[in-house]
């Protein structure tokens, strides 16, 4: 007996367990339904991508800055040493 048939059927006729079995035939279906539904969705969906391409924006940004402190700190470390050259130098 096919699922058509058994819902077609009449109440009286159809025992609690097919008409059990039948309601979760159809759930399952229209879960299935609305999981592809969702998949597709997410797919078109372009909050994602653009996501990523802000945490890529800030990766670069957080480079950019670490190298400037570090050449910034270097080039203070070299000026800061070369006045304590000439302030000992000048002090003997």
């Amino acid at each position: 007996m096919s699922i058509a048939a058994v819902k077609d059927a009449r109440p009286d006729t159809v025992s609690g367990l097919t008409r059990s079995l039948v309601s979760h035939a159809s759930t399952k279906g229209t879960n299935m339904r609305k999981l592809s539904q969702h998949l597709v969705k997410f797919l078109k969906n372009e909050d994602g991508p653009t996501a990523v391409e802000y945490a890529v924006m800030l990766a670069l940004i957080i480079v950019v800055c670490i190298s400037a402190i570090t050449a910034l700190g270097t080039n203070a470390n070299n000026t800061f040493s070369y006045v304590a050259a000439d302030l000992g130098q000048a002090s003997s």
